[in-house]
């Protein structure tokens, strides 16, 4: 597979489209689509307060250990109590567009997904029609996913 392959640059595009079109991000994100969810001030009030005190830890490496146990878990509580009550878990993206190889338009899908850094999904299929499945995925920022 070329990085010029037909089938590549559909699964490219149609990612890119869906970036555009559908994939949804928090008001407390950092970076956002075109297609945010507003948090409750309450809880948006709380995540910024968490940001402030991380930012404490800035440029200051003898709390190099501190800053990554709080790093870890603030991005846990994030996790849990933003975008778990708020990103739908999963997201269906009817599009129409023709392709011969499945597994490398997927691939290509997932890549300009993941290129993207704005994603909270991860592709789970593309079914008959064709429907875009993406799924709610809580990435592990250890290392594993």
């Amino acid at each position: 597979m070329t990085k010029k392959d037909l089938n590549r640059q559909i699964g490219w595009l149609v990612g890119q489209l869906i970036i555009s079109n559908d994939l949804p991000t928090l008001s407390t994100d950092s970076l956002k689509t075109n297609r945010v969810i507003e948090v409750s001030e309450e809880l948006a009030r709380q995540w910024e307060e968490m940001e402030d005190k991380r930012s404490t830890y800035y440029n200051k490496p003898e709390l190099k250990e501190e800053y990554r146990k709080y790093f870890y878990e603030t991005l846990h509580w994030y996790k849990e109590n933003i975008e778990k009550k708020y990103l739908p878990s999963q997201l269906r993206v009817h599009m129409y567009f023709e392709f011969t190889d499945k597994k490398i338009v997927m691939s290509a899908i997932e890549d300009s997904l993941w290129d993207c850094d704005l994603s909270h999904y991860k592709l789970s299929d593309i079914e008959e029609g064709p429907v875009v499945v993406l799924e709610y995925h809580e990435f592990d920022f250890t290392g594993k996913l």
